[in-house]
């Protein structure tokens, strides 16, 4: 667990192309801005029973407008199981960003929010 801890907070200090671990879903945050945003609260998306149950896998690209207070402003789903789609939104719109600053005034911002859904296989 410390080190999976290590990694997320080494990615996050990447900045751009950060991969997350979120359970059994994968997060990839691509940064659209010329100054990397830092992701500073994540709520992990949870694997919504009903699609493990039927065996849905696959992957949920969002587009995210952050507001120059750092709060998630709003979601654009480009792709995704619907059934994964709620699950994704329902978090990512609780993430809280460092507000990115231009010339010292906080501007809105945008990223791309990849979350891949894949079911762990049993043995």
């Amino acid at each position: 667990m410390a080190k999976r801890t290590a990694m997320i907070l080494l990615a996050l200090a990447l900045g751009a192309g950060t991969l997350l671990w979120a359970g059994d879903a994968t997060i990839n945050i691509s940064d659209e801005s010329k100054q990397a945003l830092k992701l500073v609260r994540m709520v992990r998306p949870q694997y919504p029973p009903e699609a493990k149950q039927a065996g849905i896998q696959g992957t949920v690209l969002l587009h995210v407008k952050v507001a120059t207070d750092g709060t998630v402003k709003e979601i654009v789903v480009k792709e995704g199981e619907p059934k994964l789609v709620e699950a994704t939104v329902e978090a990512v719109r609780q993430w809280e960003y460092e507000p990115v600053k231009l010339d010292g005034k906080a501007i809105e911002a945008s990223t791309d929010v990849t979350v891949n859904f894949k079911l762990s296989e049993k043995k």
